[in-house]
């Protein structure tokens, strides 16, 4: 999984229109991205790390595609549309990072790394049940207990 960051730094005479953002621009990304668009997210920053400061960054949008081959042919055509409609919206230049998902996890339950078996940590041991390759479960408390295998739907 590949996720382009489009991050746009905080800046005391930055201006940001979240609105216009959520309702013209992304749905417009959304749009020109098509299919090899698989998920998207917009974080609009709060804080920074130490108490009262400003966030690092004002907004960072997140888009994933199953690979940069694929980030690249479905954004090449639409780069210049796409940033030509940027200072409708904001005054501050953005910039963008690709990067490789290594983990995901989710609900804040800790999963294996994204290239492996994920499976939540929380519930299954690492070794196997007296019955030989059949996980443990782990119930409330720590105490294991050998589980059955569900089918996998």
């Amino acid at each position: 999984m590949i996720k382009a960051n489009v991050l746009y730094p905080h800046s005391d005479n930055g201006t940001f229109d979240m609105n216009y953002y959520l309702t013209k621009h992304m749905p417009l990304v959304r749009q020109r991205l098509g299919g090899a668009l698989k998920g998207m997210s917009v974080d609009q920053g709060i804080a920074g790390g130490a108490p009262n400061s400003p966030p690092q960054f004002a907004v960072v949008a997140s888009l994933l595609f199953d690979s940069v081959a694929d980030l690249q042919s479905a954004l090449g055509p639409h780069t210049a549309e796409l940033m030509a409609d940027v200072p409708n919206f904001t005054n501050i230049e953005p910039s963008i990072q690709i990067s490789e998902v290594k983990m995901k996890s989710a609900r804040g339950a800790a999963y294996a790394p994204i290239a492996g078996k994920r499976r939540p940590a929380s519930r299954l041991s690492d070794d196997a049940g007296p019955r030989g390759g059949v996980p443990r479960r782990i119930a409330p408390g720590g105490a294991v207990r050998a589980g059955r295998r569900r089918p996998a739907f």
